[in-house]
């Protein structure tokens, strides 16, 4: 799931791309990307439905590399993804 929502996040800043290229871009938007910015697909919204939706906050400020599922409720996919990893 987290490499196919990082390419998704790709192709939306590279659209016009052709796939060799991409994957160059993928690489480097990775490579220069500041964690912990979380990689998002689409912007998170709260639908009320009481489920907890992620937030940037002291309790997530340990994890090293949020990608978050585009969904409701958005969820980081890589909870288990820790510094040594």
């Amino acid at each position: 799931v987290n490499i196919n929502i990082a390419v998704a996040f790709c192709i939306q800043l590279y659209p016009n791309t052709s796939p060799a290229s991409l994957l160059r871009k993928f690489f480097l938007v990775f490579k220069t990307w500041r964690w912990p910015n979380p990689v998002m697909l689409t912007k998170q919204h709260d639908a009320g439905f009481g489920l907890t939706v992620w937030t940037q906050n002291a309790q997530t400020a340990r994890q090293v590399a949020p990608i978050l599922t585009p969904a409701y409720p958005s969820m980081n996919s890589t909870m288990s993804v820790s510094r040594q990893t």
